[in-house]
């Protein structure tokens, strides 16, 4: 189920080309008008409605008005399931029984976007909501039917929805967004009203720097950390002890000696021995800053 708010429920897409799968899906098999780009694609959409099963029906402009009333009342007494329509329906036509609304086409003027899915706003007995299936963006320009909007006489002022506005469209603030989860629309940073999905922040890589702790006196000067020669020459058998399990380079053990250290082991050679915890977490470590590097 979309997401429901009386009274209106809402379903976004961005493209115009839509599917019969979206109202077969989300629909509720209601009775719907669909407002198209153009005439032709008002017929199409009406022929692939007719190829998935659905009772639909297409008018437009040129339709006979005698043709026209015949559609319509075949929509409300429920012949059929589904009228598309260009330009016909958006104004000057009441019929409160129908409960869904296909919004195929874009439009920036907010009066003609209230028009559209106010065919669907009317009261009628048992309906308690309404469906609107938005394939053309339009929720994502003007905002939810719910949101009041501040309408004016002043031609040179557009109506807008300050609500919407709020919401990070031309402000600050929460957009709206599609939910990758189901589709729906959800606010930004809020969960989705129809499956709750949230998205959560992925993990951020965080740079690291390799060093050593070393000895703080009480005057807050620190000194380096103690490596002894017989230290030093430990983790210098240790590293060769890795390189020789691994097949590594003979000179791997004396870079990686260079790196942690500084300089140069005092001797090429030394006998491997099995390496601490901490020098083999100290070697993981700088497999992995190499690997992001090299990413």
């Amino acid at each position: 189920m979309p997401r429901r708010s009386s009274p209106s429920a809402w379903i976004a897409r961005s493209w115009l080309a839509i599917s019969s799968s979206h109202w077969h899906r989300f629909g509720e098999r209601r009775k719907t008008v669909a407002f198209a780009v153009n005439v032709s694609h008002s017929v199409h959409l009406r022929n692939e409605f007719i190829e998935s099963g659905v009772r639909a029906e297409h008018i437009d402009g040129g339709t006979p008005k005698p043709e026209r009333d015949s559609t319509l009342q075949r929509l409300a007494s429920g012949e059929i399931g589904l009228v598309t329509n260009c330009m016909v329906l958006t104004e000057g036509w009441d019929m409160p029984e129908v409960g869904a609304v296909i919004l195929a086409r874009p439009t920036k003027k907010m009066g003609l976007y209230r028009q559209m899915i106010g065919r669907v706003l009317r009261p009628a007995p048992g309906k308690t909501d309404a469906i609107v299936l938005d394939h053309s963006g339009a929720v994502f320009r003007h905002g939810f039917v719910e949101d009041p909007v501040e309408w004016t006489l002043d031609p040179d002022r557009a109506a807008e929805s300050a609500v919407h506005k709020s919401r990070g469209n031309g402000s600050t603030g929460p957009s709206l967004l599609e939910c990758a989860n189901c589709g729906s629309v959800r606010v930004g940073g809020e969960p989705c009203f129809h499956c709750g999905y949230l998205p959560q922040p992925p993990a951020r890589a965080v740079e690291i720097i390799a060093g050593d702790l070393g000895l703080v006196d009480a005057a807050r000067r620190a000194h380096g950390a103690a490596y002894d020669p017989a230290e030093r020459a430990r983790w210098h058998s240790a590293l060769v002890y890795i390189a020789r399990e691994r097949n590594y380079k003979p000179g791997w053990a004396a870079y990686k000696y260079k790196e942690k250290f500084g300089t140069w082991p005092p001797s090429r050679f030394a006998e491997p021995t099995s390496p601490t915890p901490e020098i083999q977490s100290w070697v993981r470590s700088r497999a992995i800053v190499f690997a992001r590097r090299s990413a």
